[in-house]
């Protein structure tokens, strides 16, 4: 009997698990998105469970588009996602909306965001059902993606739809499907079917209610739904049902041969031809070519007629599409453990140069080779090299997997074998397993390569910037301990030693090594690595807070880089330096134009790594002048580094310790607590830069918390530099360190704060914001009033409404006990601009500080809005409002010169400040408060 016919019509024994997926599914017709996964061994029924997901989307008029991943997808970037969108009988996107693939290393950051725009876009026209079955296979790409894209789409109705069996912990779609299980994932866990569902799938196939020896075999399947049919087709098979009464039954309860014969012994029943046809055929896979299993054979397609047609016949294959597939993974599998080992890796080996000459890509063909291939075969060696270089940027891990095993294939003397090594110790160390890839380097260079290319290999990990800079201080202090390497080659890592030592935090190492690299330049002139030492020279002056010499040296360089074609991102970080020492210099203006900028150029070249670069920093200058809410939503979600498996640049340091401080003065206890989480990881693997940023980032939950005594502990506890000045840095940082010394009465932490102020003034032009700090900490140390009015004035010039509303606070708390109605008038004025902020943390302390004081008369201002229109900001309100004309997330971007990511984090505000879950529900509440206002002018009007 074929599998085709006993499918039964009606979907037996899954009712509860099918509902809650109607009910996700109904969410999304409604105009909300919803992400759903379907876990459960082999055999279990998610594949059918998704079918009939697929049927019930199409009677609710959502698109469904779905795939299979294939175990070969796991080296192919993006492949699983991308043929779930763009193949298929009906796709759900074109590909001719789909910008060529921009180069490596950026492609998945852009592709992922070209795909989240043009997702948006068509589900906004019709709702849009993404289904991926079999994902424990999935490439890296496609795993990030569904990481990414059901997040950043949650206001889009898109139901993502994920099955798959039970992956390591270790593999990325483990990563995933933990991940989005922490963010409202809808979970779907398949067990055994129960009693009564046996029973009807047993009638369906039967044509009659099982009696009582078949209702005891099918016991036997535990109720697993394909070895139920097995059993049953196994039945039919040997025509032993008999149908007596209306019941169907058997005379004894032996298991069919299909189940109870090993494979071995079911194919041993087939004739000659399709026994050699169905044992060839596991090696190609899952789904397979007529034309590929004929070239694999060596015979004419006409040859094979016959025995498919056996083995369809027999339900050992399926047709799907144009292609002919094993009924199951089980039959599958159990098919390849009936051959012995070694003939299996015969059979792969042979199968993978078949695959190769029709044009298969070596990421294609790569696991199955690194499984079969014998030491020495030149084919593999070179195949698993090219589809390691392939993947680095993106699949790391799987790089390094490839590499190793190339090694192992290749000679000791073989001539691709210096760049095996090169290209796996870069992807060891780019796959985060810092220990393990300095272990295979340290000994795999040293046997391999001559002394100058270790040094060069070494180099580029140097200039790794997603690894440790710990990690990349060792590397090149190893390189110079070489014997014998160049000049040139010592001076390119000795300027890399210095930049590498300040970014790690060790100031007082990059200062010594700075002008022995300089010496070394002048000898060999090396552009690349005099540009080093320039923006080495350039933040070890911005580091000590010598701003304008900081700010010349930064300029100078960027000048000589545009001259010299020094590659864009560089110099894009350089502009980025003296649009922070701008904002130093009270030149807002000047400030946010060289961030917008810096993201228009970085978005127009495609360039991820200085994108988020300038995404942060634009943060960082939004909470710098006031603008609380903007740097929030710009920061949200931003960071993920809970698990200590991604390095920390110090740009990240300071976005993260920006997040926290934002969290901080909106009352945001959930982003406190992650703050606080991603804080303590970095203390624990991070470099001294970013211990003291994690140490920064605590004492500022700390304080959260109102618990300045921890806020004190965090600190104090760390050995070395103390944590203020950060790198980089805010000017204003003493001001919040002034106030924990205060209140926990540390003289010593009084003392830092005072001194870094006065020294930053000493050595720097005239800056209001540097000035106005100064005289806020004096003030605020020694109860100075003066001071304190000047740090209002002063702050009120530079355009720094936060620390304008702390120091008139903190004015109004010195005046109390001299004059009452002053303090309290000022600390009433504290509260409004507190309040005008967004600042609620802040509010909140204020309003409570006048109600001990007995001011009860609407405690100056009023209560600020937490619900509906009143209660949005004015970049969330203008959000809304293009939103709610129909435009997409990267139109309202456009607009507004954000991100899309920005917006979207506006727009989650919104409908939470709203009461509603979608586009759809803003979109009436838009055209009611518009037939609302009509209604009043027309009323007026009569």
């Amino acid at each position: 009997m074929n599998r085709e016919r006993w499918w039964p019509c009606e979907f037996r024994g899954r009712s509860p698990e099918l509902r809650l997926i109607e009910h996700e599914l109904r969410r999304v017709a409604d105009g909300t998105g919803s992400a759903m996964v379907v876990t459960g061994g082999a055999g279990i029924g998610k594949t059918r469970l998704l079918a009939e997901a697929q049927a019930v989307a199409d009677r609710l008029g959502i698109r469904a588009g779905g795939v299979t991943a294939e175990p070969n997808d796991s080296a192919v970037e993006m492949s699983t996602l991308l043929s779930a969108l763009f193949d298929g009988h009906e796709p759900l996107l074109s590909r001719d909306e789909l910008p060529s693939a921009p180069p490596q290393p950026d492609q998945r950051f852009w592709l992922l965001r070209d795909l989240e725009a043009i997702l948006e876009k068509a589900a906004l026209h019709s709702p849009l059902a993404v289904c991926v079955d079999d994902a424990q296979w999935v490439d890296a790409g496609t795993a990030a993606a569904l990481r990414e894209l059901p997040l950043r789409l949650r206001d889009i109705p898109i139901a993502w739809i994920i099955a798959a069996r039970p992956a390591p912990e270790s593999s990325p779609i483990a990563r995933t499907l933990d991940y989005l299980e922490g963010r409202d994932l809808c979970k779907v866990t398949l067990e055994p079917l129960p009693a009564e569902a046996v029973t009807d799938i047993s009638t369906d196939i039967l044509g009659a209610e099982p009696g009582h020896n078949i209702r005891a075999l099918a016991d036997k399947a535990d109720g697993n739904p394909f070895l139920l049919v097995e059993t049953l087709l196994g039945l039919h098979e040997e025509e032993r049902v008999e149908i007596t009464g209306g019941l169907a039954d058997v005379r004894e309860t032996r298991l069919p041969r299909r189940v109870s014969h090993k494979m071995r012994e079911r194919i041993a029943l087939l004739s000659p031809s399709a026994r050699e046809a169905v044992i060839v055929a596991a090696s190609l896979g899952r789904r397979f070519s007529f034309t590929d299993l004929a070239q694999l054979l060596d015979c004419p397609t006409s040859d094979l007629l016959a025995p498919v047609g056996e083995l369809l016949d027999a339900d050992l294959f399926v047709e799907r599409d144009t292609k002919l597939a094993f009924w199951h993974d089980i039959t599958r599998d159990a098919v390849r453990r009936s051959v012995p080992a070694s003939a299996r890796s015969a059979l792969d080996r042979q199968a993978a140069g078949v695959l190769l000459e029709r044009g298969a890509l070596p990421v294609e063909v790569a696991h199955q080779l690194a499984g079969s291939a014998e030491p020495g075969d030149e084919v593999a060696i070179s195949t698993l090299l090219q589809a390691a270089r392939t993947v680095v940027a993106t699949d790391a891990a799987s790089a390094a997997d490839f590499g190793r095993r190339a090694l192992d294939l290749a000679p000791r003397q073989h001539p691709l074998r210096g760049e095996i090594v090169s290209v796996t110790a870069v992807a060891l160390h780019a796959a985060g397993n810092s220990t393990e890839a300095v272990e295979f380097t340290d000994v795999a260079l040293r046997d391999t390569l001559p002394v100058e290319q270790e040094a060069q290999v070494r180099l580029g990990i140097a200039n790794m910037f997603a690894i440790s800079a710990d990690v990349r201080v060792a590397t090149i202090r190893k390189a110079l301990n070489l014997p014998g390497i160049s000049p040139p080659m010592r001076a390119a890592h000795l300027a890399s030693l210095a930049y590498n030592l300040l970014v790690t935090g060790r100031l007082k190492e990059a200062r010594l090594a700075a002008p022995e690299a300089r010496a070394a330049l002048a000898v060999t002139g090396d552009p690349r690595a005099s540009l080093i030492l320039n923006v080495t020279e350039a933040g070890i002056a911005y580091a000590e807070e010598r701003f304008a010499e900081s700010f010349e040296l930064f300029t100078n360089t960027a000048r000589e880089g545009l001259a010299a074609g020094e590659n864009s991102t560089l110099i894009r970080m350089l502009q980025m330096y003296c649009g922070e020492m701008h904002s130093h210099f009270d030149r807002e203006d000047e400030a946010f134009t060289i961030a917008r900028e810096g993201v228009t150029a970085a978005q127009r070249d495609r360039q991820g790594f200085t994108y988020e670069m300038y995404e942060v920093w634009q943060a960082r200058l939004c909470l710098r002048f006031g603008r609380i809410s903007e740097a929030a939503a710009i920061l949200e979600g931003r960071f993920e580094l809970e698990d200590g498996t991604r390095a920390v640049a110090a740009l990240d340091g300071a976005g993260l310790c920006a997040m926290a401080r934002a969290a901080m003065h909106m009352g945001d206890t959930r982003q406190l607590r992650r703050a606080a989480e991603i804080a303590k990881v970095m203390l624990e693997h991070g470099t001294p830069a970013n211990q003291r940023h994690a140490a920064w980032m605590l004492a500022l939950t700390s304080v959260g918390d109102s618990d300045m005594a921890a806020a004190r502990h965090w600190l104090t506890h760390l050995d070395g530099p103390p944590v203020l000045p950060r790198f980089p840095q805010d000017v204003t940082d003493e001001m919040m360190l002034a106030g924990i010394a205060v209140a926990t009465g540390d003289t010593t932490l009084a003392e830092l704060a005072l001194g870094n102020t006065r020294n930053r003034v000493l050595i720097n032009p005239p800056s209001q914001a540097i000035e106005a700090t100064r005289a806020y900490v004096h003030g605020l140390l020694a109860d100075d009033q003066d001071d304190l009015r000047a740090a209002m004035d002063g702050f009120e010039q530079c355009r720094r409404p936060l620390e304008r509303a702390m120091a008139t606070e903190a004015l109004g708390s010195s005046r109390l006990t001299a004059d009452h109605e002053t303090g309290t008038a000022l600390l009433g004025q504290a509260l409004t601009r507190y309040t005008d902020l967004g600042a609620a943390w802040d509010a909140r302390r204020v309003r409570s500080r006048l109600r001990d004081l007995g001011i009860h008369r609407r405690l100056v201002v009023r209560e600020p809005a937490t619900h509906g229109w009143a209660a949005m900001t004015a970049a969330e309100a203008s959000v809304a409002r293009l939103v709610a004309e129909g435009l997409t997330n990267r139109e309202v971007a456009e607009q507004l010169f954000l991100s899309p990511h920005t917006v979207n984090s506006h727009l989650r505000h919104v409908f939470t400040k709203l009461g509603i879950k979608s586009r759809v529900g803003l979109a009436r509440l838009q055209q009611d408060a518009g037939a609302s206002a009509a209604g009043r002018g027309g009323a007026g009007q009569s």
